[in-house]
């Protein structure tokens, strides 16, 4: 709904990694930033990827139909904190996010199916204590699985754009730093 905020997920299919070299989550955000309707340098990470300039045959959605408030890509699933501002709904953008990068993914890999498990999961945000919770779950996902020692040095996630260590401009950080 309009105005409205959800954690929206999803994992590979068999819970294989979907992502599985830099550039498949470079590839993944890039093709998220661009249906975000931002502007080419909002990912701050990947720089190279983006001075190739992907040929990418997205339709951006008008800026800010989606207010995106944090991220984390792993690899085998993803997460996203993620407002719908608009009447069009969070399962277009998804949609349309999936289906290209499972376009991608098939071609790179050889691969033939499904790449994602099944439909995207999507739990309205209630409260703000629940906001300030999930914020910390996404953020806290890469520490708890192992991957990383430290939170921040997890950087497929938003979370160093949070500690501004990173130049990013894909997160309407407002919302959530508002709550502290």
């Amino acid at each position: 709904a309009p105005g409205e905020y959800y954690h929206v997920y999803n994992r590979g299919n068999g819970k294989m990694d979907i992502f599985k070299d830099e550039q498949d989550y470079l590839n993944f955000l890039t093709r998220l930033a661009v249906l975000l309707g931002l502007p080419r340098g909002a990912l701050g990470i990947g720089s190279e990827l983006s001075a190739a300039r992907l040929r990418l045959r997205l339709t951006s959605f008008d800026p800010g139909t989606f207010s995106l408030l944090c991220y984390c890509i792993m690899p085998n699933h993803f997460h996203f904190l993620i407002g719908q501002q608009r009447d069009i709904s969070i399962s277009s953008l998804i949609l349309r996010l999936a289906t290209s990068y499972s376009m991608y993914f098939n071609a790179k890999y050889k691969h033939v199916g499904h790449v994602f498990q099944d439909r995207f999961k999507a739990v309205h945000v209630g409260s703000d204590s629940y906001l300030r919770h999930l914020s910390a779950y996404i953020h806290l996902n890469p520490r708890t699985a192992g991957l990383v020692g430290e939170t921040a040095a997890w950087k497929y996630s938003s979370y160093p754009e949070y500690l501004g260590a990173r130049e990013d401009h894909m997160c309407d950080k407002a919302l959530l730093l508002g709550q502290f």
